[in-house]
C-alpha cells in the first residue's frame, strides 16, 4: 500500500475544497488538488484497476480548476459580460459532475482495498460520508443553471448545500489519510 498516494488525496482533497483568498489569490486553487489527486491515482492504479478510469476526468478537471484564478482576477471582472458569467457557470457544473464521478471511483476503489484487507470501520465511513456529499452535489448541480434567474433568498439553500459538501469532502480528504496511516 502506498501511503504517499493517500496523503496526496488528502492534500488534493483540501485544495479541492478549501477556497481561502487574500485580497485577489486563491491560497488553494482548486487545479493544484486536482494535480495532487492524479498523482495519487497514478500511483494507485497499480493497487487496483478501477482507479485507472478517474485519470482523464482529473485531468479534465485540471484547465477548468484554473477557472478559479479567473474568477478572482480584477480584470477579468472589468470585462465580465453576461455570456463570460454563463459560461464559468457552465464550466462550475461541468467541474462538480467530473469530480463527482472522480470522487466516486477513488471512494469505490478504497473502500475495495478496505474491504480485502478488513479495514471496515473506515470503509463504512467512506461510503456514508460519500452518500451525503452526492446528495448535496447532485443538488447544487442541478441548481447551478438556474443561478442568474432565480432572487437572491434561494442562493441561501445553495450556500448551505456548498458548505455541507465542502465539510463533507475534507472529512472524505482526512478519512483517505486515515487509510494512508491504517495500513
Amino acid at each position: 500500500m502506498n501511503k504517499g498516494a493517500y496523503n496526496n488525496l488528502f492534500w488534493g482533497m483540501v485544495y479541492a475544497f478549501l477556497n481561502v483568498n487574500v485580497g485577489i489569490i486563491n491560497i488553494f486553487p482548486n487545479f493544484i488538488g486536482y494535480i495532487f489527486i492524479f498523482y495519487a491515482l497514478t500511483k494507485l492504479s497499480a493497487e487496483n484497476e478501477i482507479f485507472n478510469k478517474a485519470k482523464i476526468p482529473t485531468l479534465i478537471l485540471i484547465p477548468i480548476g484554473i477557472k478559479d484564478i479567473l474568477e478572482q482576477n480584477s480584470l477579468y471582472r472589468l470585462f465580465e459580460t453576461q455570456n463570460s458569467r454563463i459560461l464559468l457557470n457552465f464550466l462550475g457544473s461541468l467541474e462538480a459532475v467530473l469530480f463527482l464521478y472522480v470522487l466516486y471511483i477513488l471512494c469505490e476503489g478504497i473502500s475495495s482495498i478496505l474491504k480485502d484487507r478488513g479495514i471496515l470501520n473506515i470503509e463504512k465511513s467512506i461510503k456514508n460520508a460519500f452518500k451525503v456529499f452526492s446528495i448535496f452535489s447532485v443538488f447544487v448541480i442541478l441548481y447551478n443553471p438556474f443561478l442568474l434567474n432565480l432572487p437572491s433568498e434561494f442562493g441561501l439553500i445553495a450556500i448551505i448545500s456548498a458548505i455541507v459538501c465542502s465539510g463533507t469532502g475534507l472529512y472524505i480528504g482526512f478519512l483517505f489519510k486515515k487509510v494512508g496511516n491504517s495500513i
